[in-house]
């Protein structure tokens, strides 16, 4: 590992639960992500953070200027991981593009029934939030749908021409692919079922293709 990519340590209190620093701060930032993907940024109290890992709350500051800044850590740590996760469906070459989405929303599925419906997306967490948000975070949360939008424009680039409606950019239909998404990330949290998301699937195929 190249250990100058890691956060360096600044004067102050240090961790006293054993770990380095750098492993505290990935571990609050682990746990961030978690806890802003179940109950979004204003439930999430730095109290309950830190008592969750077991680091004294004092020391938050030891590691984040601030709680927006923390945020903005988390939500930089899950777009490292969630651009992972969408290469690993969309750039499966044995399948369709629209197959390959079709994975990507069974697997969606999955982990949402895993963790009972508690967890959706974290971006479209914070989305909701936007009155609390500062302009910072707004821009990074938006900038980060551009990037999905990408991979998802790029996969539906690989459809034949001739299999794909005209009335729609591939990037038109990208960026209603990620609005449409939230909607139904969000109500299947509300119903506890996968089928929001394969009934969006649905539709979003239809406005995809043309023919089989």
């Amino acid at each position: 590992m190249n250990t100058s990519s890691l956060p360096k340590r600044p004067r102050g209190r240090p961790s006293k639960h054993g770990l380095a620093y750098a492993d505290t701060k990935q571990t609050l930032i682990r746990r961030g992500i978690e806890m802003l993907t179940e109950q979004g940024m204003i439930a999430t109290s730095l109290d309950e953070l830190m008592r969750s890992v077991q680091v004294p709350k004092g020391s938050f500051y030891h590691y984040f200027t601030s709680k927006d800044a923390f945020v903005l850590e988390v939500v930089n740590a899950y777009n490292v991981y969630f651009l992972k996760k969408l290469d690993r469906f969309l750039l499966t070459e044995d399948l369709s593009p629209m197959q390959r989405i079709a994975a990507f929303v069974q697997d969606a599925g999955q982990g949402m029934q895993r963790y009972a419906f508690k967890r959706g997306c974290l971006v479209g967490n914070l989305g909701q939030e936007a009155s609390y948000l500062d302009g910072e975070l707004i821009n990074r949360l938006e900038s980060i749908f551009r990037e999905w939008e990408v991979k998802i424009c790029c996969c539906l680039q690989q459809i034949p021409v001739e299999k794909i409606h005209h009335s729609l950019s591939c990037e038109q239909l990208a960026h209603q692919f990620w609005i449409g998404w939230e909607g139904a990330v969000l109500r299947a949290r509300l119903v506890k079922s996968e089928q929001p998301l394969h009934e969006f699937y649905q539709l979003f195929k239809m406005a995809v293709l043309s023919s089989e």
